[in-house]
C-alpha cells in the first residue's frame, strides 16, 4: 500500500498503539460522537507523522447524502486527499478526477489507490 486516507473513523482512539505502514492522513469532525475529538488529538499525539485534519462537522460531513453533510468540510477534505495522494502515490494513479465521484459512493479502486468513501445510509441500502 502507497498511502492510506481515513474519514471519521469511528474506535481510532482504540488503535494508537498500533504504527500505520503507509503514509496516513486522516479526516475528522469536531461534533462527531463517534470519533470523540479527545481520543483523535491522543492518536495525532501518539503518531506525529500520521496528517490529522479536524473540521467544524459532525460525523459524515463529506456524504452530500446525509444531513451532517458539511460542504466547506467537504470541499477543504477532498482538496487535502487529493494532494496527499498525489504526494505520497503520484500524479498518474489519482489524476483520474475522484472529486467527480459522489462523495458517498462506497469503494471505488483505481491502480493501487483504494478509496474507501464514507456510505450513506439511505432508505433501502
Amino acid at each position: 500500500m502507497s498511502a492510506a486516507v481515513g474519514f471519521y473513523g469511528g474506535g481510532i482512539s482504540g488503535l494508537k498503539g498500533l504504527t500505520p505502514k503507509a503514509p496516513t492522513l486522516l479526516h475528522f469532525g469536531e461534533k462527531d460522537t463517534h470519533s470523540p475529538i479527545a481520543g483523535v488529538k491522543e492518536v495525532a499525539a501518539a503518531h506525529p507523522d500520521v496528517e490529522v485534519h479536524i473540521y467544524p462537522a459532525d460525523h459524515g460531513f463529506n456524504c452530500d447524502q446525509r444531513e451532517s453533510y458539511d460542504a466547506p468540510s467537504a470541499k477543504l477534505a477532498w482538496t487535502l486527499t487529493l494532494e496527499f495522494l498525489r504526494k505520497h502515490v503520484g500524479e498518474r494513479r489519482c489524476s483520474h478526477q475522484p472529486q467527480s465521484l459522489p462523495a458517498c459512493a462506497g469503494m471505488k479502486a483505481r491502480a493501487n489507490v483504494l478509496f474507501v468513501l464514507p456510505a450513506c445510509k439511505r432508505e433501502g441500502q
